[in-house]
């Protein structure tokens, strides 16, 4: 017989986690018999990892890079004053793990990855017994410290299309908005014009958010990009234009640009206006942004915070003063009058550094993208020969993962 129940609870629940909070919880256990086991572990680790195949011909070459932010290994209970068993009943066992500062946000893509995760290791005779739960952690952008967020976007373009080798005229493009800085539930309020000096009529034209990845090795760099949002417009008779005036494009929850403290993976974002013409051609320019998760001060009033999120602890931004009071107790409590705890343990709110005492309550959501394994399922995966001395190892491999990220605006 083994254990009935074995999982990982943090409490209270907090979907986003920032650099220098602590991870709190407990490991939940129930058994009904009297089982044979030495210890209870919890391990925190944090880590990125890049991996991709390439065929040439014949040959496929296989890229990877990694590398580790926390590991961090906790012990929550011992048998050595039971004899090495764990008495029939139903356990809690408390955790409270303080994540170092510096860290890069949760990240998820079919390439790569920043990952953090929770596991719980029941040390048995032949087989331990585990249990892993994710949690996501955002890296503190604050746009107030970007000089570039304030500058007015703007950028105009004339370009002239080709179709059977005949010039079709120019295409020109405009787009402006009021500045270049946003965070997650704002949006980009657009104004520009499509001028259609071509033969030719425009099918539709489009602005679109793009996320451009760079997944870097010692080997080579790959770069992807994702289309965040978009919003389209009608289509364009030869000689006419298409006036953008104050049109929303809202920005979906996403990590911040540049994925701070992560040397593997980088992330830009950038505004794409497209023309389209015919069934093949197409007239772009593109405008780069950033995305943070502290908005310009300038716009603090015009957030409205989710009361919901706040209850969860929404409001929860970096803090020093994260204490553990709790994990003075001791880890070698009997198990002989279960339960070991009835109660999670006791938690204290974090404060705001001084600094963000008035940045609006912000509420956490679920990324654009969904959670995705490192190769698509159904393919074959070949696992890459790691260089003499590196660790490839893959327990946290399977299954996906949609991290959450700070958003703001009404719910």
């Amino acid at each position: 017989m083994g254990f009935e129940t074995f999982e990982v609870v943090i409490s209270p629940p907090r979907l986003v986690f920032f650099s220098g909070q602590a991870v709190r919880g407990f490991v939940r256990a129930a058994v009904s018999s009297e089982i044979i086991c030495r210890k209870i572990t919890m391990t925190m680790t944090g880590k990125a990892k890049v991996r991709w195949s390439e065929r040439h011909g014949k040959t496929t070459s296989y890229y990877s890079s990694q590398e580790k932010y926390v590991k961090i290994v906790q012990e929550v209970w011992n048998g050595e004053e039971t004899g090495d068993r764990l008495m029939p009943g139903t356990y809690s066992f408390p955790f409270g793990i303080l994540l170092p500062h510096n860290l890069p946000s949760s990240f998820e893509s079919s390439i790569g990855r920043v990952r953090y995760l929770l596991t719980a290791e029941a040390d048995r005779p032949m087989f331990n017994k585990t249990a892993t739960t994710n949690f996501s952690v955002n890296c503190t952008y604050d746009l107030n410290t970007d000089p570039f967020a304030e500058r007015p976007l703007f950028q105009d373009k004339d370009k002239t299309v080709c179709c059977l080798c005949c010039a079709m005229g120019p295409i020109h493009l405009e787009l402006s908005a009021i500045r270049t800085g946003y965070v997650p539930g704002e949006n980009i309020v657009l104004d520009g014009v499509v001028i259609n000096n071509s033969r030719s009529t425009i099918k539709y034209s489009e602005a679109k958010i793009i996320q451009k990845i760079r997944y870097i090795t010692t080997a080579k760099t790959r770069t992807e990009q994702r289309t965040v949002q978009r919003v389209y417009r009608p289509q364009i008779n030869p000689g006419e234009r298409d006036v953008w005036a104050a049109v929303p494009l809202p920005i979906p929850p996403v990590p911040s640009s540049h994925l701070q403290h992560c040397n593997i993976i980088e992330i830009d974002y950038y505004i794409e206006l497209m023309a389209k013409i015919g069934s093949c051609k197409v007239a772009k320019m593109d405008v780069p942004i950033v995305i943070g998760s502290i908005p310009l001060r300038s716009t603090f009033p015009h957030f409205v915070p989710n009361m919901e999120n706040v209850e969860l602890g929404g409001t929860m931004l970096p803090s020093t003063l994260d204490t553990l009071p709790f994990m003075a107790e001791s880890r070698r409590a009997t198990a002989t009058a279960p339960p070991y705890s009835d109660d999670p343990p006791p938690y204290s709110p974090d404060f705001l550094p001084e600094e963000y005492r008035d940045v609006p309550p912000p509420s956490y959501a679920a990324c654009v993208f969904n959670g995705s394994h490192i190769q698509p399922a159904g393919k074959p995966r070949p696992r890459p020969t790691a260089p003499q001395g590196a660790d490839m190892e893959s327990d946290d491999d399977e299954g996906g993962f949609a991290p959450h990220y700070i958003t703001y605006g009404p719910r």
